[in-house]
């Protein structure tokens, strides 16, 4: 009799549990989507904050603070691969106008209307940005040449160091996820 009384409260308490895991969960799947790596990214760090604070809540082992603070460093992460921070970071050394002119090509109906992109720097403050990154400066000058244009360099940098973020985030994971139990 003991053994039912036991089952059946341990069942009120899976289905309190669930309840609320349905319930804070619900808004982060109602805007789920599957044709974006974005969607993932949002469901990993909303279960990372989650892990994170319920960690720190219940500091249960020794040294829990450094595994709080390696969730909260991959959350940071995940923030700047989704906006593409490292992707856009050298825009902010540099300053160009945008301009679109009517273009000479026609469609197959002989219309046109299509435009060409013209562009302009105005500012170039990438020195500053070449010093911010020496090293992967000096990588993509090996790679693509010293005679590259100042931007094309710049891009270059921007997208090696978002692919750096991303191999930062995944080294943790690997590492350190399995520690993030009580």
């Amino acid at each position: 009799m003991k053994t039912i009384y036991i089952e059946i409260r341990y069942f009120f308490r899976l289905l309190k549990h669930g309840v609320k895991n349905l319930w804070r969960w619900f808004p982060v799947i109602w805007k789920d989507k599957d044709y974006d790596d974005h969607f993932i990214f949002e469901i990993l760090k909303f279960k990372i904050k989650n892990t994170a604070e319920y960690i720190e809540d219940s500091s249960f082992f020794v040294g829990y603070e450094h595994e709080v603070s390696r969730m909260r460093l991959v959350n940071k992460l995940i923030g700047l691969i989704q906006s593409q921070y490292y992707d856009m970071e050298f825009l902010d050394y540099e300053d160009t106008t945008y301009e679109f002119i009517p273009s000479d090509a026609v469609d197959e109906n002989g219309k046109s209307d299509y435009y060409e992109m013209k562009s302009e720097v105005i500012e170039d403050r990438l020195d500053d940005y070449f010093t911010k990154y020496p090293l992967i400066y000096k990588k993509v000058i090996n790679k693509l040449g010293p005679d590259t244009s100042r931007t094309k360099i710049a891009l270059h940098m921007a997208h090696e160091n978002h692919e750096r973020a991303k191999r930062l985030l995944f080294n943790i994971l690997h590492k350190h996820i399995e520690n993030w139990w009580d």
